[in-house]
């Protein structure tokens, strides 16, 4: 079938909105980047469909439940296969995950890993473990919390290149993270309701790679204390604009299934043991 990238913009145009979509299209034409396009129309929103799919039909009952990690999975390797794109990286050496935020009633806020691409690298599973977000600096940085270190300005992305290197100024649950990333990269999936002017974050979609340097042309967070520098780069590095715009596609699509099962997990999050 021959590969019409006409179409195609018109096919990306028809899934995004907002000035991080546009931007990216802008340098899409630009650099003429036709591999990552088709990535895009090929794998990531076949995937994103998919889910959205299997989600309505787990809400008539038609399908198990379990069908849904399936698709997210499916939606986060191809993901990660665009970002591999963008990267230059061998699918081996970058890894994708979905994560869920959730905000009990008494205002706890935690998060839990629901889905990550394959293959995996062997680090050991957290799926649905909750974990509360003072513990992770990325997480902070984007909700505008404090991560026992610093009290983040809120910021459109997370993005550091060397974790190693500012070891002293980040934080994580993972043990001996450092044998499975040095490179991170979240972005927020986030809602805005327009009447009330409020943002409402619904979780994060993150990538993390065991190089250094991973994501080229990104500005490092620790390196910019000014968060309107940082921002400012940020709007200007095609794997932000990349990620962020898949990241606003997915909040719309997540929204009913968060709404209608994630949150009702909140109520029950206790539970868990989630302190190792």
């Amino acid at each position: 079938m021959h590969f019409d990238p006409v179409m195609v913009y018109k096919l990306l145009l028809s899934h995004v909105e907002g000035v991080c979509a546009e931007a990216l299209i802008k340098l899409l034409r630009k650099h003429s980047a036709l591999p990552l396009i088709k990535i895009l129309h090929d794998e990531v929103f076949p995937a994103k469909q998919k889910f959205d799919l299997v989600c309505a039909q787990a809400r008539l009952g038609l399908v198990d439940p379990k069908e849904i990690v399936e698709a997210a999975i499916e939606l986060c390797t191809a993901c990660r296969k665009m970002m591999c794109q963008i990267t230059g990286l061998d699918p081996e050496f970058l890894h994708c995950c979905l994560k869920f935020y959730i905000r009990n009633g008494d205002g706890e806020e935690r998060v839990f890993n629901f889905a990550r691409s394959r293959p995996l690298d062997g680090r050991c599973s957290e799926d649905l473990v909750f974990k509360p977000i003072s513990g992770n600096t990325g997480w902070c940085a984007i909700l505008g919390r404090s991560d026992g270190v610093r009290h983040w300005i809120p910021v459109n992305c997370f993005c550091s290149n060397d974790l190693p290197k500012y070891r002293s100024k980040y934080n994580t649950y993972r043990t001996r993270w450092e044998d499975y990333y040095s490179s991170n990269l979240v972005f927020p999936i986030r809602f805005e309701r327009k009447v009330h002017l409020t943002t409402d974050h619904i979780g994060f979609l993150e990538f993390d790679s065991p190089r250094k340097n991973a994501f080229k042309r990104m500005p490092e967070i620790f390196e910019h204390p000014k968060t309107c520098e940082y921002q400012d780069k940020l709007s200007k590095a095609l794997p932000y604009l990349a990620g962020s715009t898949i990241a606003q596609c997915l909040a719309t699509l997540l929204r009913p299934y968060y709404e209608e099962s994630v949150i009702s997990l909140a109520g029950r999050s206790k539970e868990i043991d989630y302190s190792v």
